[in-house]
């Protein structure tokens, strides 16, 4: 086995888990556990639903639905992305309602240094005004008037404008929300899935185009 390549094509991103890779295959083989079944096992792991999740619908850009939604996990996600080479990232993004409100400019900072077009829009507002919790994102966006910024409070024509934005090789990314069945405004809780409004405005640009 000495000097042997495997060829392996894991499914989660980032440097983390490569390392996370490779320390569960070294423990796997201290184990005498075999490379074919290490590779077996690496080639089957599933991505966690809303997290770093891709939504390929054979268009040639990426779109990627996460979680992230405080500034230590805006930092690492755009750690990821940017070590894939984007051509531009595209982010789509509400800060949730009722929740610290002096992270809201520290996130939309973290936001304009990390992406070219950014599209600002509702999360979960619960109670607060969204265009309160709006204006708090953009305060951190506005200290670099260069970024391409929107705001767009109705979700579903955020994500949808993100799309209609984006060109080969760039990167959308549909950010807070991950794998959040619903949306919270006031009192009501309405049906919601950004991967599901993902695919239904994609296919409504497709029969338009």
């Amino acid at each position: 086995m000495k000097n042997q390549i495997i060829a392996l094509k894991p499914p989660l991103l980032g440097k983390f888990n490569l390392e996370n890779y490779l320390a569960a295959s070294q423990l796997a083989l201290t184990l005498k556990i075999s490379w074919e079944k290490i590779k077996e096992a690496i080639n089957e792991v599933k991505t966690v639903p809303g997290r770093l999740e891709l939504i390929d619908l054979g268009q040639d850009f990426k779109v990627m639905v996460d979680y992230a939604h405080s500034p230590p996990s805006l930092l690492a996600l755009f750690s990821v992305i940017k070590e894939l080479n984007p051509q531009r990232i595209i982010v789509v993004f509400g800060a949730c309602g009722e929740r610290d409100k002096s992270q809201r400019p520290i996130m939309g900072e973290i936001l304009a240094q990390n992406a070219q077009i950014i599209i600002i829009t509702n999360d979960d507002p619960y109670h607060e005004d969204p265009e309160l919790i709006a204006e708090g994102v953009l305060e951190g966006i506005k200290k670099h008037p260069a970024i391409e910024v929107f705001k767009i409070l109705d979700r579903r024509s955020a994500i949808k404008k993100a799309l209609t934005l984006a060109r080969k090789e760039d990167w959308v990314l549909i950010l807070g929300k991950g794998a959040e069945q619903f949306q919270i405004i006031k009192n009501k809780k309405i049906p919601w899935d950004d991967r599901q409004v993902v695919k239904e405005i994609w296919k409504e640009i497709k029969e338009k185009s």
